[in-house]
Formats: C-alpha cells, sequence, structure tokens
C-alpha cells in the first residue's frame, strides 16, 4: 500500500509488500508481476510511481505512447504478469491477506500499464482505475483455472524479454 500511496521508491515497496505476504501464504511470488512493476518504472525513468503518475499525465497510458518496438515489449511484459498473476491464483485463495495482495496487484497493474495520471476530476480518475482493475479481475478470475497449470518459470522468459526490448527501444 506504501507503493500505492506514491512514496519515493514504492515500487519497490508495492513488489515488497506483495512478495511479502505471498511469501509468508506460501504462495508463489509472481516473478514476472515484479519484473512488470520494474519494466514501467524504467520506461519512465523512476521507481516512484507518483513520478509513473506524473510521467503517464504528461505523454499517456504506458501501452500507449512511445515508439512501436517500446509499445510492444511493454504489452509482452503486461501480458507475462497476467499469466503470472492467473497462475499464481491469489484472488481464488482461501486468505484474506493473499486476495488483498492480489488486488493491489492488479490495481498497481492498471495505474503502471492501463492510465494515465489524474488529468480529470479524482472522481474520473477513480473511475477509470476501478473500471481498468475489474476488467483484470475479470480477466484473471477467467483464465486461472487454465493458467494455474502454466509452471512458475513460463511467465517470467517473456517479462524479461519484454523488459529488454523496451530497454532496448529507449
Amino acid at each position: 500500500m506504501v507503493g500505492l500511496l506514491g512514496v519515493d521508491a514504492g515500487l519497490v515497496w508495492l513488489i515488497a509488500g506483495v512478495w511479502t505476504v505471498r511469501a509468508i501464504s506460501g504462495a508463489s511470488t509472481g516473478v514476472a508481476w515484479g519484473v512488470a512493476c520494474l519494466a514501467a518504472g524504467l520506461r519512465w525513468g523512476t521507481i516512484s510511481l507518483g513520478d509513473v503518475e506524473v510521467a503517464t499525465r504528461l505523454a499517456g497510458p504506458t501501452l500507449q505512447t512511445g515508439a512501436l518496438a517500446l509499445r510492444i515489449g511493454m504489452a509482452v511484459v503486461f501480458g507475462a504478469a497476467l499469466i503470472d498473476e492467473a497462475r499464481i491464483a491469489g484472488l481464488r485463495s482461501d486468505s484474506r491477506a493473499e486476495q488483498a495482495a492480489a488486488i493491489v496487484a492488479l490495481v498497481a497493474l492498471v495505474a503502471l500499464f492501463g492510465v494515465a495520471g489524474p488529468q480529470e476530476p479524482f472522481a474520473a480518475a477513480l473511475g477509470r482505475w476501478a473500471a481498468g482493475t475489474a476488467v483484470l479481475v475479470g480477466v484473471v478470475l477467467g483464465t486461472g483455472r487454465t493458467m494455474s497449470r502454466v509452471p512458475a518459470w513460463v511467465p517470467t522468459i517473456p517479462a524479461v524479454a519484454g523488459l529488454v526490448v523496451s530497454v532496448l527501444a529507449t
């Protein structure tokens, strides 16, 4: 939650928090999701979620701005993170802490990849975040049973490849 509030090094705090909750619960940490968070930070040159928000306010959502190769790399990273989230099954867990960590992870993906910073009134921006999170929750829940058979290392490979492509494209 500290990361979502935009504290300095917020992406690191966000990743550490979600990974800690998942590790304590005995679940997979979600390496591809962590790579996706860091990739978005590298894309905008910061590890502060508040700075990412400012950058997206000025330039537009991460998946929609920049050179084609950069957008493709970010889309691959984002897709790998979604596969990882569906594979982990945090939303279907019996643990409330793990469910909360999964929601935080999906909200972070929406913030980092799907929406621009607050260009409009707070209520409208909150609505976009809620709608984006609802879509991701639906995707994760809808594909979860199939993705649960995917080994943990599989989404990590495209996440790292997408990160490399996006770094080379900048």
